[in-house]
């Protein structure tokens, strides 16, 4: 089993904690990390006779990327997704 623990981050000054420039690490004395929720995932069996291309496609598509979402819950910043 896998398991991530999500955790974010509050803007508490938008000069020194930017949502617009994810380049700027912030400072965790003033915005500490705050767990939101745990993921566990079970280990699966990959099938050797499936074709390795489309294992391919469908994993990168089940891939966390906040690009994948709906526009509302994107990141609010105008830059290009970073790869």
């Amino acid at each position: 089993m896998i398991s991530f623990k999500l955790r974010v981050q509050f803007q508490k000054d938008p000069y020194r904690t930017p949502i617009e420039d994810p380049t700027i690490i912030w400072d965790e004395k003033l915005s500490p990390l705050v767990e939101v929720a745990k993921i566990e995932i079970e280990q699966g069996a990959l099938n050797d006779d499936r074709d390795p291309d489309r294992l391919k496609i469908e994993i990168e598509r089940k891939a966390f990327n906040p690009w994948h979402s709906i526009e509302e819950h994107r990141p609010p910043w105008r830059h290009q997704p970073i790869a």
